[in-house]
């Protein structure tokens, strides 16, 4: 078995949701091509992207932010330790997991990737 990542981005506005192709190595050039397929996807969609908010997990290189404030957006760091100042995206992980991926057992990144545009949809 292998774990399998992918972003989540959730524009609170509009509830609207964006799920990253999944990877099992989450490299820095990997997020900084998130962030960058992510930025295009709102300018897509014409969504309005100003501040990023994340966490402070290690797989958030340099890179990601760099690419996220070329596109002007502030990017805005949570508290060390506080999983629960960023409800909106915990709950809409928490959706995600629950209601869609306990659903299936995933065997390939291409399976994860089609149920993750599904959702998104």
């Amino acid at each position: 078995m292998k774990d399998l990542f992918q972003l989540l981005f959730i524009h609170i506005g509009t509830r609207r949701i964006w799920i990253s192709p999944a990877t099992n190595n989450p490299d820095t050039a990997w997020m900084s091509q998130q962030a960058k397929s992510f930025l295009q996807h709102c300018d897509d969609v014409e969504l309005k992207h100003t501040i990023i908010m994340r966490d402070n997990d290690g797989k958030f290189q340099k890179g990601f932010d760099e690419v996220l404030e070329a596109g002007k957006c502030h990017v805005k760091k949570n508290t060390p330790a506080s999983p629960n100042l960023n409800a909106f995206v915990e709950r809409a992980v928490q959706t995600y997991e629950h209601e869609c991926l306990d659903q299936f057992i995933v065997i390939s990144p291409r399976q994860l990737n089609v149920i993750g545009r599904e959702f998104q949809a």
